[in-house]
């Protein structure tokens, strides 16, 4: 989920002309395994902004397989000014 999130920071500083930027996690919470998936599988992860204050956010993170909840979590993003 880390990874998906600097992957859409980073393409969205691109897309507007800018940088990527260093993030850090904060915090991880509301964390809820409810499988776990087998060798080889394929997940999709999705991650929903939530709030922004500054350079600190607040994201849901959500792993899937064939359309079933893996994981699912809160993270607090730093991003680097």
């Amino acid at each position: 989920m880390a990874q998906t999130c600097a992957a859409s920071f980073g393409y969205l500083d691109r897309e507007e002309g800018g940088e990527p930027k260093i993030g850090f996690i904060g915090a991880v919470s509301k964390v809820l395994v409810t499988e776990l998936p087998p060798v080889g599988a394929t997940i999709r992860t999705v991650v929903t902004p939530l709030h922004q204050l500054g350079n600190i956010y607040l994201v849901k993170g959500e792993s899937f397989m064939d359309g079933r909840i893996l994981l699912g979590c809160e993270l607090k993003i730093v991003v680097s000014e």
